[in-house]
């Protein structure tokens, strides 16, 4: 668990009540993520009918493109004062970017937890592109589809690094991305690990898997690729 400065920390408290008092009565928190770095944090809320929002809290634009997230930018701290009825006002809208769960995204949710264990993570290669120019934004559906895609060591990508070509499987990994399911770090130049939001992905496993289920094999219906194919086989050899 990570433990914030006092300032820090009284300032995130602050962005959770306002968020928590302007939910409407079908709405409600089930995790939260804050960031190490800077002033931005993610709320996942659930509504009525298993419909799921991330709310995207921050004082900078998302680097991210179509990702599927409702993103609110309150620019100078100063204005914080007003974000719980901005905030109400932006919640009551019709049209929120909302989703809900496939099967095949909560057995994706499982095989990434399960690779996690392994010390195995997603890794996605950016030419041109390192941590020092985020202001550039990217297009995650072009991205995770047109550039090179890995499956690497958690710890030290040089021990092992394994292409992977599946379009299916990388599709998928793009919009869990894009709910902020998985989160970036960069590695050494242009390389770019996608790592589970552990906080997140739990309590929806918990909640919407289905009883006695063979995720495994749900995974394998739209998964080709030799690589994850021998992962999902090993999975399944110890479930």
């Amino acid at each position: 668990m990570t433990v914030f400065p006092a300032e820090r920390s009284l300032f995130f408290r602050y962005l959770f009540h306002s968020v928590s008092c302007s939910l409407k009565p079908s709405q409600s928190i089930v995790a939260v993520n804050y960031s190490k770095t800077n002033d931005s944090a993610y709320f996942l809320l659930r509504s009525a009918h298993n419909i799921w929002l991330t709310l995207r809290l921050a004082d900078h634009p998302l680097w991210l493109k179509n990702a599927q997230q409702l993103e609110f930018n309150f620019g100078n701290p100063a204005n914080l004062v007003y974000l719980k009825s901005q905030l109400e006002k932006q919640l009551s809208k019709p049209k929120l970017n909302t989703f809900s769960f496939t099967r095949q995204e909560l057995a994706m949710l499982h095989f990434l937890m399960y690779l996690q264990q392994q010390g195995l993570v997603c890794v996605l290669h950016l030419p041109n592109k390192t941590e020092k120019n985020k202001n550039n934004k990217i297009d995650i559906d072009k991205e995770l589809n047109q550039n090179y895609f890995f499956i690497g060591n958690r710890n030290n990508l040089n021990h092992l690094l394994l292409p992977v070509t599946d379009h299916n499987f990388q599709k998928v990994i793009s919009q869990l991305y894009g709910r902020n399911f998985l989160f970036s770090q960069f590695n050494a130049h242009d390389l770019l690990k996608l790592l589970p939001t552990n906080q997140w992905i739990k309590p929806v496993l918990a909640d919407l898997q289905p009883e006695n289920w063979k995720w495994q094999d749900v995974c394998k219906t739209n998964i080709s690729d030799k690589v994850l194919l021998r992962q999902l086989k090993k999975a399944a050899s110890l479930s």
